[in-house]
């Protein structure tokens, strides 16, 4: 069914391929959602219409549902399977929607989708969006959900809208305004700050600061019990995160580990699996961003500019050091890479130079992801002289020993912020 859902076009389906999907798939039951309420599943965005109470034929696997609550965005993470039903309703006053509490009738109102009771008012999830949808979600497991301390059905926080006084709202100790403030951030891992690590000799320090390889391996040891792929697992909960939802915490998590593993170069050498996996990771994202992201006049000089030109001296660096001799997951990295700088160049007209990159950009793209003045990189030079990256730089970069980075250099490195 569709007159008045203001889903998405869709074309006529078999009566019996139609039943098979709702069987197979799962649904969402959102009742009493007010007309012209801005709702979202995955992709894609619609604005609800006067019939719209829910969406069926939700493939099973892991999805992401948000919606306009008050002045804020708000989304909760499900994992659908074969049937199951999740009955949802909006709350006029606190201008949000959350689960019946009551199980009777919630259990009622599923038996009901099942039964197609509701189906002429839910919308089919949308066609052709399922593959776009995995590409970007297939290291998403519930175990990455259960280490970014997200459950399912939980209520997650997104951008709030500034068309509206926000400040004035949370002043006025509204109900509603206490109850969406439930709603919260994922629990990330923590990625390892820049240090000088003991027991380090002065090239051993250099190297665990310019090269993220160690920081990665703390990361995936720590937090995801040697799981490398649960590593970037995150990465892309954190990306369609900040895509759907506009996640401040999204895009902060993700920006800082794109910059750290764009810097694994012992990593590409060592775990080429790892690092090819990645790149394709990485890839599917950047096909997500605006085809003027690097032309905009505030993103031109953004972190992900350096990242990605890091990863491609990378990639050379490993050229080089293989050769002929490369073995195959060797090449796959490189041939991955060679794919992404290619799409960057045709999709973003961006022209990544060999030689490009240098050790004040390996600097500054390593203060992405310090956290103050204590965790700047520090750069050991020769002869054991300790030099903070906001002060010196090494000799390599084609700056004299003790020569300050200027300022307006580092400007791209934080983004301005709010709060």
């Amino acid at each position: 069914g569709g007159g008045g859902l203001c889903l998405v076009k869709h074309t006529e389906m078999d009566p019996v391929e139609a039943r098979r999907k709702c069987e197979e798939g799962g649904a969402i039951l959102c009742l009493d959602v007010p007309e012209g309420t801005e709702m979202r599943i995955d992709l894609q965005a619609w604005k609800a219409g006067p019939m719209f109470q829910g969406i069926k034929m939700i493939p099973p696997g892991i999805h992401l549902v948000s919606w306009a609550a008050g002045h804020e965005t708000v989304g909760s993470v499900f994992a659908f399977r074969r049937g199951l039903v999740e009955v949802w309703r909006w709350d006029v006053r606190e201008e949000d929607m959350d689960p019946i509490a009551d199980q009777e009738e919630a259990k009622r109102l599923a038996i009901g989708v099942r039964n197609f009771d509701f189906d002429n008012r839910l919308g089919p999830y949308p066609e052709g969006q399922a593959d776009a949808w995995t590409r970007l979600t297939y290291l998403i497991s519930l175990r990455v959900l259960e280490r970014s301390s997200i459950s399912h059905g939980q209520k997650l926080s997104g951008a709030p809208s500034f068309s509206q006084d926000v400040e004035g709202e949370e002043n006025s100790g509204s109900e509603a305004a206490h109850k969406r403030s439930a709603s919260r951030d994922p629990s990330f891992a923590a990625i390892p700050s820049l240090r000088k690590p003991t027991g380090m000799d002065p090239s051993q320090v250099s190297q665990y600061n310019m090269d993220g390889s160690s920081r990665a391996q703390e990361m995936v040891r720590t937090h995801f019990e040697g799981h490398w792929e649960d590593l970037l697992g995150q990465l892309q909960l954190s990306f369609v995160m900040f895509v759907a939802m506009s996640s401040l915490a999204g895009l902060e998590h993700w920006k800082r580990l794109v910059a750290l593993l764009c810097t694994c170069g012992s990593l590409a050498r060592s775990n080429p699996l790892f690092m090819s996996e990645f790149v394709r990771v990485l890839r599917r994202e950047m096909e997500q961003l605006p085809e003027d992201f690097f032309r905009d006049e505030l993103l031109s000089d953004s972190f992900l500019k350096s990242s990605l030109t890091t990863l491609c001296q990378e990639a050379e660096v490993c050229t080089e050091a293989h050769g002929e001799v490369a073995g195959k997951d060797h090449l796959l990295f490189q041939r991955r890479v060679q794919r992404l700088r290619k799409m960057i160049s045709q999709r973003f007209g961006l022209q990544i130079a060999k030689g490009e990159f240098d050790a004040l950009d390996a600097l500054a793209l390593q203060m992405e992801s310090a956290q103050g003045d204590e965790d700047a990189p520090i750069v050991v030079l020769e002869g054991g002289a300790d030099t903070s990256a906001g002060l010196a730089a090494e000799p390599e970069s084609g700056c004299e020993t003790g020569q300050t980075i200027s300022p307006s250099r580092m400007e791209w490195m934080m983004p301005p912020r709010t709060d």
